[in-house]
């Protein structure tokens, strides 16, 4: 596998174990078309007090389920991660697997930002096995994505896996990789979905910190160039008067 040079800004990974749960961007993305949004049901408290646990024990993974549209029935579930920007919240890479109930077919998704070169496609590779190729299905504002059917032998590199390398090629012609780390994952895709309040909470709680972090920029920005403009605009000194001629 060629080498792809890692993104070399400061990333902020959504691990639940912070209470930093992925934010819907992506995951809406993949749940959305032909499913709607679940309305789920008032969890009882057990129930609450498990996804909540759940929340500061289990890894960066999530899973998600939602009802599907129309006449078709059963669900839809991603298991999902999702990393994002520190200070603009924007997301930088997403990898899931969807699984429809009645489809013994799952899929691969992933999802990179913009201004890939599409042609190329992008590499996936757990660990040091051999790595699979996938080709863009679609764009969006936010990124473009690849797919996959998730075939046994990918689902088993997965679960027994440690790290997920993706590589893409950007319109520059340079390697770009990302990094996910597959811990958690196997209890994750085998476990039953996150109650979505529980999730919607700690999404809430990730873009408030993302929103201070901002506005601490913002502050550190603003007296910076009050502290330059001070310096700059400080009274020279008077120059020594000249000698009469």
């Amino acid at each position: 596998m060629a080498s792809f040079k890692p993104e070399n800004h400061r990333t902020l990974s959504m691990a639940v174990s912070r209470s930093l749960m992925m934010a819907a961007t992506a995951g809406a993305l993949f749940l959305t078309g032909p499913v709607a949004a679940q309305q789920p049901a008032k969890p009882n408290a057990a129930k609450k007090a498990a996804d909540a646990e759940a929340i500061k024990n289990s890894s960066a993974w999530v899973k998600l389920c939602a009802k599907q549209k129309g006449d078709k029935k059963g669900d839809v579930c991603l298991t999902h991660h999702e990393r994002f920007h520190p200070t603009s919240g924007q997301p930088l890479i997403s990898a899931a697997i969807r699984q429809v109930e009645g489809d013994k077919q799952e899929v691969v998704m992933v999802m990179v930002p913009l201004g890939r070169l599409l042609k190329s496609g992008l590499i996936l590779k757990v660990d040091e096995e051999k790595p699979s190729k996938l080709e863009y299905s679609f764009c969006t504002s936010v990124g473009c994505v690849a797919e996959t059917p998730l075939t046994p032998e990918i689902l088993a590199s997965f679960k027994k896996g440690k790290q997920l390398s993706i590589g893409t090629i950007d319109i520059n012609q340079k390697r770009i990789g990302f990094r996910v780390s597959l811990d958690g994952f196997s209890n994750t895709y085998t476990g039953p979905p996150i109650d979505r309040k529980i999730y919607a909470q700690a999404r809430k709680e990730m873009f408030q910190q993302i929103r201070a972090r901002q506005i601490e920029q913002i502050k550190r920005a603003k007296l910076e160039a009050e502290k330059k403009k001070a310096a700059g605009g400080a009274a020279a000194p008077a120059p020594a008067p000249k000698k009469a001629p």
